[in-house]
């Protein structure tokens, strides 16, 4: 951890109010599925928030970008902070921004607070700290908002490939998928589909910059877009709320709800975060 100074001085902007005001936002649409209009309204409310913030900044080596699928309405969005060292390896911080209930996600009330709701605020909220420090990384730096995740990693899956068909080089990438719901107190690292190395790392980052225990837990399946680079052969990593067992009993319906988010808990993930982009982006 080199770069402690700096990663500290960034997490003094950490704003749980603003977090909870976006998170009400989020989730105030009737759902967010990839299939519906209203996750298509969900996209472009998040995607004119991060346009409006790059804007106010002045920030001319950072941009955001629709990534749009042809299967189905809801987009993905792309923040890129270009690094002093443009063809090296980029370093992906994401999150999953739809959401569903039910057989007919579609159709069915789905605020998805926790589901992904809190990775998309933890991950909105990083964004905001470095934009409004205007962070120039040494390697280049993604922020993902992926549509479809809960379709099968459609989107992410759609990201990726077209990341291969450039041949695109990437240090590693973290996952944030459900932080909201505390039932343990402790920060999970998933260490099936994920990196050995990687995440070995991220436990370091999470030890030094956070309050938390930190676990070790299994999916047991692909649960979650880290996944879609673990298959294409990219190195990934993952954190979640707590054991996989302990997650929110209320993902996947519409009991999933603001008031079941434990914002102290969502920000001390968004300090592992900014500790993991900072941390990579900045090697020599």
């Amino acid at each position: 951890m080199n770069n402690q100074e700096l990663v500290r001085e960034l997490t003094y902007l950490i704003s749980q109010g603003r977090m909870e005001n976006n998170l009400k936002k989020f989730t105030s649409f009737f759902n967010r599925h990839y299939k519906s209009d209203s996750g298509l309204e969900a996209s472009k409310w998040l995607f004119n928030e991060i346009e409006t913030m790059i804007k106010v900044s002045n920030a001319t080596h950072i941009s955001a970008h629709k990534f749009h699928h042809d299967k189905w309405k809801q987009f993905s969005i792309i923040v890129k902070f270009d690094g002093v060292k443009t063809d090296q390896e980029t370093v992906i911080l994401s999150a999953h921004l739809d959401s569903t209930a039910g057989f007919f996600g579609a159709y069915n009330r789905a605020p998805g607070a926790d589901d992904d709701g809190s990775g998309s605020i933890t991950v909105l909220e990083v964004l905001q700290i470095l934009v409004q420090k205007k962070f120039r990384p040494n390697l280049p730096v993604e922020i993902h908002f992926y549509s479809a995740e809960e379709g099968g990693l459609l989107g992410s899956q759609d990201v990726v490939s077209s990341m291969k068909r450039k041949n695109r080089k990437i240090a590693g990438t973290l996952q944030i998928d459900m932080d909201g719901f505390n039932s343990e107190d402790v920060i999970a690292l998933v260490t099936d589909f994920t990196n050995k190395q990687l995440t070995g790392f991220l436990k370091d980052v999470a030890e030094t910059y956070t309050s938390k225990d930190v676990i070790e837990t299994q999916c047991g399946y692909a649960c979650s877009d880290h996944a879609s680079f673990t298959k294409a052969g990219y190195p990934s990593t993952f954190a979640i709320e707590a054991s996989f067992k302990n997650t929110s009993p209320f993902i996947h319906s519409d009991k999933d709800v603001v008031s079941r988010i434990d914002f102290p808990h969502v920000e001390e993930f968004v300090k592992m975060a900014l500790g993991f982009v900072v941390e990579m982006s900045l090697q020599k």
